[in-house]
């Protein structure tokens, strides 16, 4: 049980520097201007991050208890749907979409990547602590 949760803690901290690190590499770059596809695959990994990180949570404070899979992936979904339109509406007013052609096309496809991200990974967390139905009695720390 204890290995599940480092281990899954420790893969959500190794995405994340992932993602940190394409990040810096896309701006140094200009990739998320030079290749059309790069901030969909940035947005579809960061709600991957979002989505675990939020089913991990659920279930490392006990709110998981009871809860079907299909309520956790919910859950998980609307927590990350906040952070992603929270995310669209600091980049409209730092000025990002400055020269975008199609702002609404963009931010629907960030949208749905985010979701699709978090959806798969409070999927694949949800499986993981169903299958353990008692996880949650092994120490946090």
């Amino acid at each position: 049980m204890r290995k599940t949760v480092i281990g899954t803690l420790l893969a959500m901290c190794a995405l994340s520097a992932l993602i940190f690190v394409l990040n810096e590499v896309a701006l140094e770059n200009y990739f998320y201007w030079k290749f059309w596809w790069y901030d969909i695959m940035m947005h579809g990994l960061v709600g991957l991050v979002l989505g675990a990180g939020a089913a991990w949570f659920l279930e490392r404070t006990g709110y998981i208890n009871g809860m079907s899979k299909k309520k956790i992936i919910f859950t998980s979904l609307v927590t990350v749907l906040i952070v992603g339109v929270a995310w669209e509406i600091i980049e409209y007013t730092n000025g990002v979409f400055a020269e975008e052609a199609n702002i609404v096309r963009d931010t629907v496809a960030d949208i749905i990547m985010d979701s699709l991200g978090g959806i798969l990974g409070a999927a694949t967390l949800a499986r993981i602590f169903k299958k353990e139905e008692n996880i949650i009695t092994a120490p946090l720390i």
